[in-house]
């Protein structure tokens, strides 16, 4: 069984009111619907709720061919810690990391732990779809917030709605 976000099916379930449509996710299902049964959910904004959700089908014994995990990094990190007991494959979609998509400015480095060696990859060149096991994801999420400072006094001193009265 195959557990695919609604979100990637169309639904409009995404704290905007929109979704993050893929077409080759909606190719894959049309073209095993009789050799799989998928599992609807998981809607963007109730992630939260993801992972216990998981580990309650995962405890009664549900098998997965794989888990594919896109989303926020902090999202997929603790879908792959759910599913690691069970050894049941994730597959961790690095897009959240990506800038260019050209291997050009390094923004979407990230170290992979394979066969205990540390082994950087780019998300945009090396992937972006990886063994979930494998993507130091604490790494990643530190690196996201690296500029963090940086961002918000740039936002502060250029976002114009700060600069404006409520009417």
């Amino acid at each position: 069984m195959y557990i695919i976000s609604a979100c990637l099916l169309g639904e409009n379930c995404k704290y905007n009111g929109g979704h993050n449509y893929c077409q080759k996710v909606v190719d894959l299902k049309e073209k095993y619907k009789d050799k799989i049964s998928i599992k609807l959910g998981l809607e963007c904004e109730y992630f939260p709720k993801y992972t216990p959700w998981l580990k309650e089908m995962l405890e009664n014994g549900e098998n997965f061919d794989e888990i594919i995990t896109i989303g926020p990094l902090i999202m997929m990190k603790f879908v792959v810690a759910t599913a690691r007991p069970y050894g049941t494959p994730v597959t961790a979609s690095m897009n959240p990391i990506m800038i260019d998509g050209t291997g050009m400015c390094g923004g979407c480095r990230l170290t992979l732990n394979v066969d205990g060696k540390k082994v950087t990859k780019f998300a945009c060149v090396d992937g972006p779809d990886f063994n979930g096991y494998e993507i130091d994801f604490d790494e990643a999420m530190s690196r996201g917030r690296m500029y963090s400072d940086f961002e918000r006094h740039a936002y502060e001193n250029s976002c114009n709605l700060f600069k404006k009265e409520v009417q």
